[in-house]
């Protein structure tokens, strides 16, 4: 579905939703009421500056069914697995939104993932902790034939069934079989791990639990959450784990999200460097269910004057997705970089890039000079978070009103529409 269906879509949604009508009380109230009468992006004001700023926005985002946990996100990499040598059980652990912990684990003869929400049943500890140094809250490492408790010695099987529950027994109605680790839906795109857990917290309550109704739906597969992605990014399976960077900021995830859905409105006056590898004439958008597609071309070698740390051919032309709530991947020239950005408080956040690069260029490029690019893409980064934090302080002051989206802006009133319905 292009621009012009999207749209189309969303302003019958959004009147019938007006018409069933919402309380004016409660997190999220003001983005629908906002919503409902600003759904034409021709005639869109910006939403009002209370999401960026109520920390009853931001609980209603985090909670138990909530779009950082509903809905898919990039929770790691299979080169996770790659990294622990022995062969025994493996994990991957990643927090969804602010506070949730989920582990994935991969089975030692068949390869096969499969994904629990990382927290004892019986007092919530923390059942696999190993953290990477560099990436608070994610981790990897390896474990043997049971997940074992640290605190109370209770342990899981590999597949989450409750295997031994350490001084229960003649407890009145407890049952082991209802006690098994709550499950966390994976799915792998190319290298990358996706996770979501719509209905774990429900299921674990009642066996009878069926997953509530949204008026968003989240997809059951990536491919019905996003249709087309795959072929749009072609062969990402050529491409190799080769760093990660955490930024923290200080500014409301929303902000972060906006600034990189903007159309590439802000690349010209904000990214010289960058400006000087592209030809922002071209630059494109396109929407879809629950994602947004950005391109455009890369400038001719003959025209093509570098400015700043820029490195020639780093670019390429660039295709920008970004997957709601989220999760981005990038892709240019041989580089693919997949980012996300999670909640840290109301109004701070933290971005963490996962950069891959093509196994054939990985094996010709020296490393000076793929130290180089990244550099650069570094740079990149400095200036969204200064601009970033600069907006969030506009934001708190008090002194703005929302204005208008400029033509570029699709997709980023997009984002914004979607964050509307999942509320």
């Amino acid at each position: 579905q292009g621009p012009l269906g999207a749209q189309a879509s969303f302003v019958s949604m959004f009147r019938a939703l007006h018409c069933r009508g919402f309380s004016t009380q409660g997190a999220g109230s003001s983005l629908r009421e906002w919503a409902a009468s600003n759904s034409v992006f021709s005639a869109a004001h910006m939403p009002p500056n209370e999401i960026y700023s109520a920390p009853e926005i931001l609980k209603q985002e985090n909670r138990e069914n909530g779009i950082f946990r509903r809905f898919w996100s990039y929770v790691g990499h299979v080169g996770q697995f790659a990294e622990n040598k022995i062969a025994s059980n493996k994990y991957i652990s990643a927090t969804l939104g602010s506070d949730l912990p989920i582990v994935v684990t991969q089975d030692p003869s068949t390869g096969a993932l499969r994904g629990f929400i990382n927290l004892c049943r019986h007092r919530a500890a923390v059942l696999l902790d190993k953290h990477s140094e560099s990436s608070p809250g994610v981790g990897c490492g390896e474990f043997g034939n049971s997940i074992k408790c640290k605190y109370h010695g209770w342990e899981y099987t590999p597949d989450g069934r409750l295997a031994r529950a350490v001084s229960m027994k003649g407890v009145e109605k407890f049952s082991a079989r209802k006690s098994g680790l709550l499950p966390v839906q994976v799915a792998t795109l190319g290298p990358l791990i996706f996770a979501r857990c719509e209905t774990a917290l429900e299921v674990g309550a009642s066996d009878s639990a069926t997953p509530a109704a949204h008026v968003l739906p989240a997809g059951n597969t990536l491919d019905e959450a996003f249709p087309g992605l795959a072929a749009t990014l072609g062969g990402i399976d050529t491409h190799v784990f080769m760093r990660r960077h955490t930024y923290p900021i200080n500014c409301n995830w929303k902000v972060f999200a906006d600034n990189y859905l903007d159309g590439g409105y802000h690349i010209a006056g904000l990214h010289a460097g960058l400006a000087s590898q592209l030809d922002l004439s071209s630059y494109n958008t396109e929407l879809f269910p629950l994602h947004s597609i950005q391109k455009c071309e890369a400038v001719s070698a003959s025209k093509r004057q570098l400015q700043g740390s820029e490195v020639a051919g780093r670019v390429g032309p660039p295709l920008y997705a970004w997957l709601f709530p989220i999760t981005a991947i990038n892709k240019y020239s041989h580089w693919m970089d997949v980012h996300t950005v999670q909640p840290t408080g109301v109004s701070s956040c933290l971005v963490t890039f996962d950069y891959f690069i093509q196994r054939d260029v990985l094996a010709r490029l020296p490393a000076a000079e793929i130290e180089r690019q990244l550099n650069a893409s570094a740079d990149v980064q400095r200036e969204d978070i200064a601009i970033c934090e600069s907006v969030q302080t506009g934001l708190a002051s008090g002194g703005y009103r929302p204005g208008r989206y400029a033509r570029p802006e699709t997709a980023s009133h997009h984002f914004h529409m979607l964050l509307a319905q999942a509320l």
